[in-house]
């Protein structure tokens, strides 16, 4: 629902940051998730002669923090996939976006309070301190999601034009 709007609006020629982004998703999934355990809830506790307001309440609050942890789990995910498979881009935009994030130079100078050596990847260096490091890779992520959605949407144009290209005989050029 959130990426609908989202689209809606670069459509009409303005562009959303990323933070905006991240934020308008985190809102539509937690507001969604507290609502629907709330309402589920208030209705029980009717059902059962308890009263609305307690069990919505607490409905919310369980759902809210069930849509919390369900949204950085998605998160997480997103941004070890992206590390996983777009290692150099992440690096990159860790270090020139984010420098206060103490990511060790590739000289072999040791930046961080971790000594590294100079072939350790991000993968490596996104696991010691996980929860700031994962978190600074998921701000990496954010920053470069639109690269990566064009280099992914790229590849499935190629994709799509190999079978085309094989299957054309060899004599024409592929008009009519």
């Amino acid at each position: 629902m959130v990426e609908g709007f989202s689209e809606l609006v670069q459509a009409s020629g303005v562009s959303v940051p990323a933070r905006a982004k991240f934020v308008g998703r985190f809102l539509g999934y937690t507001t969604f998730g507290s609502l629907t355990f709330g309402l589920v809830c208030g209705q029980l506790g009717v059902m059962f002669t308890v009263g609305p307001l307690v069990p919505f309440f607490c409905g919310s609050w369980l759902g809210y923090t069930l849509s919390s942890i369900s949204f950085w789990r998605s998160e997480c995910s997103t941004a070890r996939g992206y590390v996983r498979d777009y290692p150099r881009l992440l690096e990159y935009v860790i270090r020139t976006e984010f420098p206060w994030a103490r990511m060790p130079e590739v000289t072999g100078i040791e930046v961080s309070m971790v000594p590294m050596s100079q072939d350790m990847a991000i993968e490596k260096w996104m696991q010691g301190h996980s929860l700031i490091r994962l978190s600074w890779c998921i701000l990496a992520g954010q920053s470069c999601q639109s690269l990566i959605q064009e280099h992914q949407e790229e590849k499935r144009r190629e994709l799509l034009a190999e079978p085309a290209a094989a299957s054309a005989p060899h004599g024409s050029s592929g008009q009519i």
